[in-house]
């Protein structure tokens, strides 16, 4: 996988996950906080479904 785009995710779900715990964004989407872990340490990626349902958890609202 690129290095890049693993940074990008990786930005992106902390983004997300704002001033909320690893733990309590991992609850908010349905994922076990070592998931969310993994992604912000670049170790792997969020599946497309998960990626998804920030369209309805995130305030901002994101659209993909």
């Amino acid at each position: 996988m690129d290095p890049e785009i693993l940074r990008n995710l990786s930005n992106m779900v902390k983004e997300f996950r704002g001033d909320r715990t690893q733990t309590e964004y991992a609850n908010d989407i349905g994922i076990g906080q070592s998931q969310v872990s993994n992604w912000e340490l670049e170790r792997n990626l969020p599946h497309l479904k998960t990626i998804r349902s920030e369209e309805h958890t995130s305030e901002p609202p994101v659209t993909f």
